[in-house]
């Protein structure tokens, strides 16, 4: 059961990967499901974990959103976040102008 209480403790760990992932990278997100298995069952970690790996020293990553979302029985949860990766040395760049790379 996805009770409230489950639903914060797995925002809480959600949000301290992906705060690993803007502040040190690749590897420290990684590292934060490791000690557990992935018992989150997160399914783009190899994803997230690659492209942050391809554009290290190119762009960093920026959390846009994070949500959660629950069935009305709350036997199923997923949870979601966005990401924009921007290039280094335009992060001052109005938050309005989307940078794209190639």
């Amino acid at each position: 059961m996805n009770d409230e209480a489950r639903q914060k403790a797995v925002e809480t760990g959600d949000k301290a990967a992906l705060a690993a992932l803007e502040k040190d990278g690749a590897e420290a997100f990684f590292e934060s499901y490791r000690s557990h298995y992935n018992e989150t069952k997160v399914c783009s970690l190899g994803t997230i974990y690659t492209v942050s790996e391809v554009l290290k020293g190119t762009a960093s990553p920026k959390l846009l959103t994070y949500q959660q979302s629950n069935t009305p029985d709350r036997e199923t949860m997923v949870t979601f976040a966005a990401f924009a990766y921007v290039k280094q040395g335009m992060e001052a760049a109005p938050k309005s102008r989307i940078i794209l790379l190639k």
